[in-house]
């Protein structure tokens, strides 16, 4: 294979990566939900402490979204207890997720496990470490 048609090939799969994450995400699950509820902190809490959890864990798991077009990306998060809507311009960089807010500055990384038509599986990346939580996606219709 001459350099051209690595090129090329390396395109593709650059653009078939792109391809499949444009769309809207559900999240379906995040394993540090588990973590949090197993914790000390949650255990030993107050009723009414834990009641607030789970609302924003609910609210996060009902309305939790990333919407993919080209180059933006339109997700929730949460700010002050409650969801909010951020833009951001993303990229893939190997396995690497890039998202580098908009409307503030902020960049945030996750490592790509799984990607394909249907699942998306990523793992925050924090102070350049992967995370071992992984946040389950599945794409929209």
């Amino acid at each position: 294979m001459n350099f051209l048609s690595l090129l090329q090939a390396l395109f593709l799969i650059a653009y078939m990566q792109n391809i499949s994450l444009i769309g809207t995400w559900k999240i379906e699950s995040y394993d540090a939900i588990d973590k949090i509820r197993q914790s000390p902190t949650y255990i030993t809490g107050d009723a009414y402490s834990r009641e607030m959890i789970e609302r924003q864990i609910d609210e996060i798991l009902s309305k939790g979204e990333y919407i993919f077009s080209n180059d933006t990306l339109r997700y929730t998060d949460l700010q002050n207890n409650k969801l909010v809507y951020r833009k951001a311009i993303w990229k893939i960089e190997g396995d690497i997720l890039k998202i580098i807010e908009i409307d503030r500055p902020y960049e945030r990384e996750a490592y790509v496990h799984n990607l394909n038509a249907d699942t998306l599986i990523i793992s925050p990346i924090i102070d350049g470490i992967v995370g071992d939580s992984k946040i389950v996606f599945s794409k929209s219709n």
